[in-house]
């Protein structure tokens, strides 16, 4: 036996190797090392283990095996198919064996025989736990069927309800198309509530999407078609009209696509990630409200000396009608609180309430259609020895300094005939007016607590610049999530 086992081995599945087990990798590199120029080809496969999953899906990610001359070659190709039938999720193990084939040989080249053993996951799966979302916390209940007809196929249903009383309910479908990790194909029917108190009501949205994913030199794109009713409910007695305007049901129709470009370093402690998101609805996709919704946001950090860091982060977004305003609010905005943005709180311009910053109705925040918020930011080592070698670098002091500004786009912003629509210049340079000058800013220091799936932060906020009708936070502020500015 020539070669057992993958190199890129899953983390999950290793173990600490002992001194023998150490001693006898050496001594199997050192002889590879010797040998792998050697001429090789693969002569046939042997598979076991599969009962569910299909045998063409198998033998696709084993084809490119039999493309390698030397033994190097073939190595490299079973380790990186095993790798990938890994990545398909329905096989709880993979092992791939390299034999030599007796009496076979092509020239001075040896045949080979790949050999190999999968264990499939169970087709039923049922698990409950606990996770971390913006600012809150939830529990979950997810039930799965796993490759049901053996083409590496999910059926899925999640089940959460938060902290601060949202739920959701999602029935899936997931595939990748052709046996393709990298080119996953989901259907969804989901249900959603979210409690929004910081503007007076309550909003549920029931829809269905079918969504696709694929990887390019550019980064991860996410295309997402999504028909789905939102209806604003839940109203008090202080709800302000202009909340109160957009009550009831709303169907939206719309295409959105997605961008991440990940550009750290491979240890991930320099470098940035690039996000942008553009959203088309109506505009002959059917549907009550029609608009187009960009967002752009980067995050950029470097390693410092003595384990320090240093980040910064800018995001902006803009929401731009493309229908006339004959359903103007009486706040005279374009566009449904369902779709507009809001800014402030503990996850992106610290120092402000939650949805602080913006435009308002008496208590309520009423969202706006184009905003930009930045933040810098200097982590050090936490200085408490006790705590720092308990935790280690995961707790660190942090400085910061951001700001932001969210405004809306006015029917009489675009001139005579009512709409933003008509006159595209006049209303982008009214509102880059209003962004540039009515923004707020906040400097702080506090302590984060990174793992790697959330973050938590308490900070010491300090307002520097509040523009009127914006809601500043003095003093400590917390927050904890998975995503912050």
């Amino acid at each position: 036996m020539i070669f057992s086992g993958s190199r890129a081995t899953n983390a999950m599945e290793t173990s600490e190797p002992s001194e023998m087990d150490l001693e006898e990798q050496e001594l199997l590199a050192n002889v590879f090392e010797q040998i792998k120029n050697e001429p090789a080809f693969v002569s046939d496969t042997d598979v076991v283990g599969v009962r569910r999953t299909a045998a063409w899906l198998v033998a696709k990610h084993l084809r490119p095996v039999f493309d390698g001359n030397t033994l190097s070659e073939v190595v490299d190709a079973a380790d990186e198919a095993a790798f990938n039938l890994r990545r398909l999720g329905v096989f709880r193990s993979v092992d791939l064996q390299l034999d030599t084939v007796g009496g076979k040989t092509k020239g001075k080249a040896e045949a080979l025989r790949v050999l190999v053993d999968v264990q499939e996951r169970n087709l039923f799966g049922l698990d409950a736990g606990t996770a971390v979302g913006q600012n809150e916390g939830s529990v979950r209940l997810n039930a799965n069927i796993l490759n049901p007809l053996g083409i590496a196929d999910k059926f899925s249903f999640q089940s959460s309800r938060s902290t601060a009383g949202n739920t959701v309910f999602d029935l899936a479908y997931r595939v990748p198309i052709a046996g393709d990790p990298d080119l996953p194909f989901t259907l969804h029917m989901y249900k959603t509530s979210q409690d929004r108190p910081t503007s007076s009501h309550v909003q549920q949205v029931r829809g269905v999407a079918a969504e696709i994913e694929g990887r390019t030199i550019m980064g991860t794109h996410r295309l997402r078609y999504d028909i789905a009713v939102r209806d604003v409910t839940g109203l008090s007695d202080e709800t302000s009209f202009s909340i109160r305007e957009h009550a009831g049901p709303s169907l939206k129709s719309s295409l959105k696509h997605s961008l991440v470009a990940d550009l750290l370093s491979d240890d991930e402690s320099s470098g940035a990630v690039v996000k942008f998101d553009t959203e088309l609805a109506g505009a002959g996709l059917g549907g009550n409200v029609s608009f187009w919704k960009n967002m752009f946001d980067v995050a950029w950090k470097h390693r410092l000396p003595n384990g320090c860091e240093l980040g910064a982060s800018f995001r902006t977004g803009l929401l731009w009608p493309l229908a006339p305003a004959r359903h103007t609010s009486l706040s005279g905005q374009l566009s449904s609180v369902c779709d507009r943005f809001f800014l402030g709180g503990s996850l992106d311009v610290r120092g402000f309430d939650l949805h602080g910053v913006g435009p308002r109705a008496k208590s309520d925040a009423l969202g706006g259609d184009a905003f930009w918020a930045a933040a810098a930011h200097l982590y050090t080592p936490f200085p408490h020895r006790p705590w720092r070698e308990q935790f280690g670098d995961k707790l660190r002091i942090h400085f910061f300094a951001n700001a932001g500004s969210l405004t809306s786009l006015h029917a009489s912003d675009g001139g005579g005939d009512g709409s933003v629509v008509g006159n595209a210049k006049a209303a982008l340079t009214e509102a880059h007016r209003r962004l540039t000058t009515q923004f707020s800013t906040a400097v702080g220091v506090g302590i984060s607590l990174r793992f790697a799936s959330f973050t938590a932060e308490l900070n010491y906020c300090i307002p520097v610049r509040v523009c009127e009708g914006h809601r500043p936070t003095t003093g400590l502020q917390f927050g904890i999530g998975i995503a912050f500015l």
